[in-house]
């Protein structure tokens, strides 16, 4: 009886905090690699790669998708315009053939159209994911690194040197 008497008093006297409950703003992720990318993109025209990108992010936004992370630079290339990286071959029939328009900006506003966040990400280290350096062209800054300590070859690829600080300066 006397325990119920006190924990009325304290009921009374320290009455319970009604918590605001906020939920976090929920995100989901979908990541367009250069798997993606080579697969749906390469070798159209302006107009289809445009059709094909609209129909990319319409489905990421039905499906539910807050954001976008889209893989711009894989191989020491861009799918953007660049003074330092060649355009991609995952776009572009040959690493540094004209890109048709730059599919960075045009995704970027396509996103922002669908009320979608858009990330770009980078592969700062990977040049090639196998050892052929026949298809690194002059355009491509690795290709005076080639044979050199600021590029890296093993059963994984070719990469760039982290350790170099020109390598350093050059991802930067």
């Amino acid at each position: 009886l006397i325990f119920v008497f006190i924990l009325t008093l304290f009921l009374l006297f320290f009455p319970k905090e009604e918590k605001e409950v906020s939920k976090m703003d929920e995100k989901r992720f979908i990541f367009i690699s250069y798997i993606e990318i080579a697969k749906y993109l390469k070798g159209k025209d302006e107009t289809a790669l445009k059709n094909t990108i609209d129909d990319m992010i319409s489905q990421c936004s039905e499906f539910g998708f807050t954001d976008i992370i889209l893989q711009v630079r894989s191989f020491s290339d861009a799918i953007y315009y660049s003074d330092i990286y060649p355009s991609s071959s995952m776009i572009v029939a040959k690493e540094g053939d004209k890109l048709p328009f730059d599919i960075l900006e045009y995704f970027i506003k396509k996103s922002h159209e669908n009320n979608l966040k858009l990330h770009a990400w980078i592969n700062p280290y990977r040049i090639r994911s196998n050892l052929s350096k026949e298809e690194i062209t002059d355009k491509n800054p690795a290709f005076k690194y080639l044979n050199t300590n600021k590029v890296e070859e093993s059963d994984k690829g070719i990469f760039y040197n982290p350790a170099d600080s020109e390598i350093r300066n050059l991802i930067i």
